[in-house]
């Protein structure tokens, strides 16, 4: 019998793992709608992603303004960021833990 090696897919992450990917595009772009396009989903499912994160920890992760004639636009508040520096280290972590697992015996 031929063993498969497990990947993070496998694991059931690729949510959670989008919701950060859209809360990094927002912190790198400035904008939700335009993390969102790069994201390739809807604004809306972008904003509930975001919405979901703060929940879930607590606290805001993104300070936005309302667009207009002066422009608006979107930035991580301390909280985003580390909650992303936190998501990285899990990320790394994930995928040694999966390299000792799919490591030939």
């Amino acid at each position: 019998m031929v063993r498969r090696a497990l990947s993070p897919q496998n694991l059931g992450y690729a949510q959670a793992d989008k919701r950060l990917q859209i809360l990094q595009l927002v912190g790198e772009q400035g904008s939700i709608s335009q993390a969102a396009r790069s994201a390739g989903v809807s604004y809306k499912a972008a904003w509930q992603a975001i919405h979901t994160l703060t929940n879930l920890a607590g606290m805001p992760l993104v300070d936005s303004a309302v667009g207009g004639s002066g422009g608006g636009g979107a930035r991580l508040t301390p909280a985003g960021v580390h909650l992303l520096e936190a998501a990285q280290q899990m990320d790394v972590a994930r995928r040694g833990v999966l390299a000792r697992i799919n490591a030939p015996s």
